[in-house]
C-alpha cells in the first residue's frame, strides 16, 4: 500500500509528506513493529493528523499542500523542522504559498529575510540564491533608513524581481551606492570657480551632459586617485585632479565629447586646479586604498595557472599600452571563453592606467546565473564598480611597471576562473584591438 501511494505521480504531496514523517519520527532508529505502524499511518490516516501527532500542534491543509512544492530530496531533518516552524507560524496568507519551489536554501535563510520583502519574486530567487545573514541585515537597515516615498518605491521594485542580477541590482539600489557622496576634502568644495562632482549618480549625469565617459571613472574617485570638477557657471568643461603617488597634480581639462577647449579656459581652470592641489593632504581625504585583496588574487592565480598561462595574457596587455587614441577610441585586449563570457582591458592614452571590465548581466542577461554571493563579494572586494546602467563591472588600475601589467594578467585569470569557471588547460580566445 505504501509503495502504491509512493508511486502515484498524480499525488504531489505524498512523497515529501512521507519523508518528513520518516525523518521527524527518526524511523531508522525505531523497532520494526513501530516502523510498520508508522507506514500504516502514512497510508491510512489523514496527513494532517499524522503530522499533528508528531509536531504536537494542529496542521492546516495549506501546510500539507505546501509539501508538494518542497525540494524534499535535499531536505535533512533540521530542514523539515525549519519548514514546519515557518509554515505553522504563518497565517492563511502564507508567504510560502507564493513560492514555486521550497528549497533547503530558502528555509535556512527565511527568518533572516525582512518581513516586508517576503514577496513572491524575491522568495523564489531566495530558493536558489544563498544570501548570508549579514546581507539580509543590511537590506533591513537600508529599508529602515529610507524615507517613506523611497521605501515605497523599493518595496514595489522588490515585488517584480526575476533574476539573480535583478536581486543584486535591487540590493545596491537599496544601499544607495549611486547617490552616496564621495569623500572629498572640504577645501575643494569652497572653490568659487569649480564644483566637485560629488557622487556616482552626479558623475553619470555629467557624463551624459558632456557626452563623455565620466560615468566610467567612478572607481578612480572611490579609490582616491581622481577628483572631477565642473565650472559653477555651467560652462561646458570638465577638469580633474590626479593623484600621482605622493602628490596631486592638475589633469585633463576637456570640453564636450572630450574636445579641446580654448587656451584662456585651460589657463584659468588650470591655475585653480593647481591651487586646489596644494590644499590636499592624504589626511584630509582619508584615502587609504588597500590593494591587499588584489595581492591575494595574484597568489591564487600563481597557484591555479602556469607561468605560461600568465605570460600568454601579459603579452597582449603590453602590446596595447599607450595605443589608445582617446577614451572612446581605445586599444583593447580581450580574453574570451568559448561559452561567451569575457574580461577586457583598455589602456589609457598615456599608458599610465588600464580600464578593466568584466562581462556583466547588464550587457548579457544570461550572465545573471553566475551571480552567487561569493562572486558578488569578489567583484566588490576587488574594487570593481557595480553597473547602474548598461555597463560592465569595471575598475581602473594604475600601471607604472611591467610587474603591474603582469598583475593585470593574473587578476584577469582569477576573474575568468572564479566567475566563469575557466580552468588551467582550457582554451581561451585572445584578441587585441588597436585603433589605426
Amino acid at each position: 500500500m505504501f509503495a502504491a501511494q509512493w508511486g502515484d505521480a498524480l499525488d504531489a504531496s505524498f512523497r515529501p509528506f512521507a519523508i518528513a514523517v520518516i525523518e521527524l519520527s527518526d524511523t531508522k532508529r525505531v523497532s520494526e513493529s513501530t516502523r510498520k505502524a508508522i507506514y500504516r499511518d502514512l497510508c491510512l490516516r489523514r496527513r494532517a493528523e499524522v503530522l499533528a501527532d508528531i509536531l504536537r500542534k494542529p496542521v492546516a491543509p495549506r501546510v500539507v499542500s505546501a509539501l508538494g512544492r518542497t525540494a524534499w530530496q535535499e531536505f535533512a531533518r533540521s530542514d523539515w523542522e525549519l519548514f514546519f516552524t515557518i509554515a505553522l507560524g504563518e497565517g492563511e496568507d502564507s508567504a510560502l504559498g507564493h513560492v514555486l519551489r521550497i528549497t533547503r536554501t530558502l528555509v535556512r535563510q527565511f527568518t533572516w529575510i525582512p518581513e516586508e520583502l517576503r514577496l513572491a519574486g524575491l522568495l523564489n530567487l531566495a530558493s536558489s540564491l544563498e544570501v548570508p545573514p549579514e546581507r539580509w541585515g543590511q537590506l533591513r537597515r537600508f529599508l529602515q533608513r529610507a524615507d517613506p516615498g523611497r521605501r515605497g518605491d523599493l518595496l514595489r521594485a522588490a515585488g517584480i524581481l526575476e533574476t539573480k542580477g535583478d536581486f543584486w541590482d535591487f540590493y545596491f539600489h537599496c544601499e544607495g551606492q549611486y547617490s552616496r557622496p564621495f569623500t572629498i576634502a572640504k577645501a575643494l568644495c569652497e572653490s568659487e570657480l569649480l564644483e566637485p562632482i560629488g557622487s556616482p549618480q552626479a558623475m553619470e549625469a555629467e557624463g551624459r551632459r558632456m557626452e563623455n565617459c565620466l560615468g566610467n571613472r567612478v572607481s578612480r574617485v572611490r579609490g582616491g586617485k581622481r577628483v572631477y570638477f565642473k565650472p559653477r557657471d555651467r560652462t561646458s568643461v570638465n577638469a580633474e585632479l590626479v593623484r600621482r603617488r605622493d602628490r596631486w597634480v592638475a589633469g585633463d581639462i576637456l570640453g564636450p565629447r572630450n574636445s579641446t577647449v580654448s587656451p584662456e579656459t585651460v589657463q584659468r581652470v588650470g591655475t585653480e586646479l593647481r591651487r586646489l592641489a596644494a590644499l590636499i593632504t592624504d589626511e584630509s581625504l582619508n584615502f587609504n586604498e588597500d590593494d591587499a585583496y588584489v595581492e591575494q588574487l595574484r597568489e591564487v592565480a600563481r597557484k591555479s595557472f602556469s607561468a605560461k598561462d600568465i605570460a600568454r595574457l601579459t603579452a597582449p596587455l603590453h602590446q596595447i599600452r599607450a595605443k589608445s587614441r582617446s577614451l572612446t577610441e581605445g586599444a583593447y585586449a580581450i580574453f574570451e571563453l568559448q561559452s561567451g563570457p569575457y574580461v577586457q582591458l583598455m589602456s589609457s592614452c598615456d599608458g599610465e592606467e588600464y580600464l578593466f571590465e568584466i562581462r556583466s548581466h547588464k550587457y548579457d542577461k544570461d550572465q545573471h546565473t553566475v551571480l552567487t554571493t561569493d562572486v558578488v563579494d569578489l567583484i566588490e572586494k576587488a574594487g570593481f564598480v557595480w553597473p547602474n546602467g548598461t555597463a560592465n563591472y569595471l575598475r581602473w588600475f594604475d600601471v607604472s611597471s611591467p610587474e603591474d601589467i603582469e598583475m593585470l594578467a593574473e587578476v584577469a585569470l582569477v576573474m575568468l576562473a572564479r566567475i566563469f569557471q575557466h580552468r588551467k588547460g582550457r582554451s581561451l580566445k585572445i584578441e587585441t584591438r588597436i585603433p589605426d
